[in-house]
């Protein structure tokens, strides 16, 4: 991907499922009202506390903020089916995808 030094690199969702081996996504996930999300694989419902958001790529949205979405790795509580997770956010997201990124803890170190 070539990048333009005057805007922030779009990495594409494909590219950061290989860099954090969800490479052939085993499972689908649904975000749900109350920051939950539901679990394609098995239907299982868990919260976002029970994720972490350590390796959230912006996947979208240097060009155009209004397109603004990242991806997450999640890995459901119940069956471990692993898979990724893009939403929107921003000025721009629906209401449920911001609850669950806010709610999604992450690790202040972690860039």
């Amino acid at each position: 991907m070539t990048t333009d030094p005057h805007n922030p690199a779009d990495e594409s969702p494909l590219t950061f499922e290989a860099d954090t081996g969800t490479n052939g996504v085993a499972a689908t996930f649904t975000v749900l009202p109350g920051a939950r999300l539901r679990c394609g694989s098995c239907g299982a419902e868990g919260s976002a506390s029970e994720q972490r958001a350590d390796d959230v790529a912006r996947t979208e949205g240097a060009s155009d903020p209004a397109d603004m979405t990242m991806t997450l790795p999640i890995v459901c509580p119940v069956c471990q089916a692993e898979g990724s997770l893009t939403l929107g956010y921003g000025p721009g997201a629906d209401p449920d995808s911001s609850d669950f990124i806010a709610a999604v803890p992450r690790d202040p170190r972690a860039g």
